[in-house]
């Protein structure tokens, strides 16, 4: 930072009673020098890669658009940042966050519309994302993806904060889940639809069955009734014959008589 500040000063964007000193003290935070003597207040600053662990003593600085901690130690803090109230654009990217707690103090900077928590230790919790937005309504970009609705509930299919789905390099998220999940559902009914069509199938086999034995019944009747004419016929016949036979023979006594 300091080498920031001497080449500006080098190049005359800066009177050297306007540079902006920041001192990093470890554990017991971080100081920045120079603001109240003169100096005209930054509205960006980077303090990324150095170490910090803490922003204990941040001073106010009401100026402040701009301010990039990433690929530090910080795990909480936060709070230190309230004497910035026009901050734009925070980047935490690369820090120590575990969990939504410790992010609670950035309510309270209403302005605030830029997040980065990229490789932060609570980015690795499902839907963290719409976590974030949910406990922080003024987000419109987190990650670098904005806001694409306001609930998350999970009530309709629209309901989903950013256009990311959480996919990186802790795995994916449970938006895949509900993509292998619509599959599989997809799959279960096509399964219905086809043992439905089986079924169906079936039904039309044992239908063209029955006619098929309605159709041998009704020939084997039709054989049954007609055997049973010839046999009636026979017997007639016989009969005829045997009336015939007895009158012949008695024509034939009479006649010898």
């Amino acid at each position: 930072m300091d080498e920031m500040v001497d080449g500006e000063i080098r190049n005359g964007k800066m009177k050297p009673e306007e540079g902006v000193t920041v001192k990093l003290n470890g554990p017991n935070g971080i100081e920045v020098c120079g603001l109240n003597n003169g100096a005209t207040a930054p509205e960006e600053l980077s303090i990324a890669q150095s170490g910090l662990c803490s922003l204990r003593g941040f001073p106010e600085m009401p100026s402040l658009i701009k301010l990039d901690l990433s690929n530090n130690s910080l795990e909480d803090g936060l709070e230190h940042l309230l004497g910035c109230p026009n901050l734009n654009m925070l980047n935490l990217s690369g820090n120590r966050f575990k969990d939504l707690k410790a992010l609670e103090p950035l309510k309270k900077l209403t302005n605030l519309k830029v997040l980065h928590l990229n490789g932060c230790d609570l980015t690795r919790s499902l839907h963290y994302r719409c976590k974030v937005a949910e406990m922080l309504p003024q987000i419109e970009y987190l990650d670098s993806y904005s806001r694409t609705c306001v609930s998350c509930d999970g009530t309709e299919e629209s309901e989903r904060y950013f256009d990311d789905d959480d996919t990186d390099q802790y795995g994916p998220s449970d938006d895949s889940d509900g993509v292998e999940g619509g599959e599989e559902e997809g799959k279960d009914e096509d399964d219905e639809l086809d043992e439905d069509d089986d079924d169906e199938e079936e039904d039309d086999d044992d239908d063209d069955d029955d006619e098929e034995e309605d159709e041998s019944l009704s020939d084997s009747e039709e054989e049954l009734e007609a055997q049973k004419d010839d046999d009636d016929s026979e017997e007639d016949n016989e009969a005829y014959f045997d009336r015939n036979r007895g009158i012949k023979r008695k024509f034939d006594e009479e006649s010898e008589i």
